[in-house]
């Protein structure tokens, strides 16, 4: 049996003593059942006496504590935090209350009610949950040009190379070519933006998709809407200059006897092979799926040769684009930029601006002198029987160089001008009768052409100047050998040579303080 009872109702909190006890445990059993202001007097009378019920304080119903919690804004207003602190005795807020909260904060975008419903329903206390959410405004996305028929802006029609290390001159796809009245390209338009907003409904403005418009490449046109771009004739599609082009294209099954030579004012495809000294000259592509035979091949774009090359002392293959070959014997090559050999080159003589590199399965450059100015790769430099080969970097770049030329040719120019005008002058000065208005006028041009001269020598020094600082600080290019670097190998780098003695393998050679140096890769 309870030695105190406490009974709580509308009328009031009851106390029973039913048995004797120290004041100190009636004090302590009160304060415990959280009893409101209790009148002391009427405690000392219920302990007094025993067994009476004795009204000690008024009864206002149950105190609730409820936990305290904070509501945290990220820095940039898209985020809003709760945590509820856990106290003894404390109950989770309601969500009214959580929401008076958000409402007296100003935060009225993106709430997250079924969270804030979820801590209540578990009472998750101590736990950082996220109950508003702003929306990021999303960008409209630009008007870009959509490349059909295989195009595209960078496309290089370099071999893919197998998992044995060799190249895949078969499947490059670039006999490609289209009827007038074919879709190159179409324009997919710019699209609008999304705006956003943060927590506080202040709108975050999003911007829209910038368009473009199409350009015109030769042989196209643009339909009327502007939305796409038409081949105006039948022929090889490329780009140029960030231009569709559609080149004229003429396609033999080989050349010789039949053709004759070629000389085209566009791209040039044989199906077969081109025959002993026969020449193709073409402003386009050269494209020859059989051999090349002792021929000249010219073109001012790039040149593929799937088949192979045999060459005598005058056959020439030279482009201003990339050239691929897939093996060539006794040829001279040149390119303004990249050379890409599949099997290989025998005493062949090369000159590219750009790199040569011949790092496939048999890859090999065997004797001959093979110019590669931003760099060689191979896999095999040089024979078994010591064949004299020469790699070579001068790092003497075309540009300077053709610039140098044009020097010379203004400087022999102001030269002859100086000459005739100090002529002119004796005649004006020592025979007057000669020198009538022809002369005179003569006289003023040729001070106007030097003047003219002066003036193009100045911007050229200039550019040459530039293009000569740029190439002593950039670090100057390397000959590497995958492979193997037969003894007979002559390496020179800037003017500066090295001997190879022995068979080396896996090799790279680079110029350091003047000197050719090697290391192995």
């Amino acid at each position: 049996m309870d030695k105190i009872k406490l009974n709580k109702m509308d009328e009031g909190v009851f106390v029973i003593v039913t048995e004797k006890i120290s004041m100190d445990e009636l004090i302590s059993f009160i304060a415990e059942n959280d009893v409101e202001n209790p009148d002391v007097e009427k405690i000392s009378y219920a302990f007094e006496h025993i067994g009476e019920e004795v009204k000690i304080a008024e009864y206002y119903g149950e105190i609730s504590l409820k936990s305290h919690f904070e509501i945290t804004v990220s820095t940039n207003k898209m985020e809003a935090y709760l945590i509820v602190g856990y106290s003894q005795g404390g109950k989770i807020p309601d969500y009214s209350d959580i929401i008076d909260e958000l409402q007296n904060m100003g935060i009225i975008k993106g709430i997250k009610e079924k969270a804030i419903k979820d801590l209540i329903e578990i009472e998750n206390f101590n736990s950082k949950i996220k109950i508003a959410e702003g929306k990021f405004p999303i960008d409209g996305k630009n008007s870009y040009t959509k490349y059909l028929k295989g195009l595209k802006k960078n496309k290089t029609k370099r071999p893919t190379i197998d998992i044995d290390g060799k190249a895949d001159f078969k499947n490059i796809n670039f006999l490609e070519t289209v009827l007038k009245g074919e879709v190159l390209a179409k324009k997919i338009s710019a699209t609008k933006g999304v705006d956003g907003y943060d927590i506080f409904g202040n709108v975050l403005k999003a911007k829209d998709g910038k368009d473009i418009k199409l350009k015109k490449g030769k042989n196209t046109i643009i339909t009327e809407d502007g939305m796409q771009i038409i081949a105006n004739v039948d022929g090889m599609p490329i780009i140029r200059d960030n231009k569709i082009e559609v080149e004229n294209v003429l396609m033999v099954e080989e050349v010789g006897v039949e053709t004759g030579n070629i000389d085209f004012n566009g791209s040039v495809v044989v199906r077969g092979d081109v025959k002993s000294e026969y020449i193709i000259k073409a402003t386009g592509e050269i494209q020859v799926l059989g051999n090349v035979e002792n021929a000249i091949l010219q073109s001012n774009g790039e040149i593929v040769i799937k088949g192979n090359c045999f060459g005598k002392e005058d056959s020439l293959i030279s482009a201003e684009g990339d050239i691929f070959l897939n093996f060539a014997e006794n040829i001279e090559i040149k390119t303004k930029k990249d050379l890409i050999i599949n099997e290989g080159l025998i005493n062949c003589k090369v000159y590219a601006e750009g790199k040569v590199v011949a790092i496939t399965k048999s890859g090999s450059i065997i004797g001959g002198e093979t110019r590669g100015e931003a760099g060689i790769e191979v896999l095999n430099a040089g024979s078994k029987t010591g064949a004299q080969t020469e790699l070579k970097i001068l790092g003497k770049s075309k540009v300077v160089e053709r610039i140098k030329e044009k020097l010379k040719d203004i400087d022999w120019e102001i030269k002859v001008i100086e000459k005739n005008i100090i002529s002119l002058q004796y005649i004006k000065k020592n025979v007057p009768q000669l020198y009538g208005d022809e002369k005179e006028e003569l006289f003023m041009k040729l001070i106007k052409n030097k003047m003219g001269l002066l003036n193009d020598k100045k911007v050229l020094e200039i550019r040459y100047n530039v293009y000569k600082e740029k190439m002593e600080r950039e670090e100057f290019p390397k000959i590497i050998v995958r492979n193997r670097c037969y003894f007979g190998v002559k390496i020179t780098l800037k003017e500066r040579n090295f001997e190879v003695n022995e068979d080396i393998e896996r090799i790279k050679f680079f110029l350091k303080d003047d000197r050719v140096e090697h290391e192995f890769v």
